[in-house]
């Protein structure tokens, strides 16, 4: 996870960016980076095209246990199966953007697969940096 002002999360290609409404006074906007390899979702075919359709959401608390942020969207994108043939673990690489504020503690994420059902739910602590310059630094434990 880094400020969205990083020039990491500008640097790096990415697939798709999932955007937060612009933030509340006080709040600083993050970016939530995943890189999944597209092997790991189902592929569906949809209007003779190759996708995959998964959800991801987000709810960031607050240090009284408050969900303060709420997130959820349903992502397809179209498959590139040339490149899936020659590389089955190709990263899909997307954003999703966050705000928060200092006073907010925890972060959960869920991804799941919206053909096969498959769910991954993810926890951090958050450890806020000094400055916009440094990194969030986040302990992740498995749902």
């Amino acid at each position: 996870m880094l400020p969205a002002s990083d020039p990491q999360v500008a640097a790096e290609p990415i697939q798709d960016i999932i955007r937060a409404s612009p933030p509340k006074k006080g709040a600083v906007p993050y970016s939530i980076r995943y890189d999944l390899p597209v092997s790991s979702l189902t592929k569906q075919n949809i209007n003779g095209e190759p996708k995959v359709v998964f959800g991801v959401a987000a709810v960031v608390l607050n240090g009284e246990g408050r969900a303060v942020d709420t997130h959820a969207e349903r992502v397809t994108l179209t498959r590139n199966e040339l490149v899936i043939r020659r590389n089955p673990d190709a990263p899909l690489i997307f954003d999703q953007r966050l705000n928060f504020k200092k006073e907010d503690q925890y972060l959960y994420l869920a991804l799941w697969d919206m053909a096969s059902g498959r769910l991954e739910l993810y926890r951090f602590l958050c450890k806020y940096p000094r400055s916009l310059s440094d990194r969030i630094v986040g302990s992740s434990t498995p749902g």
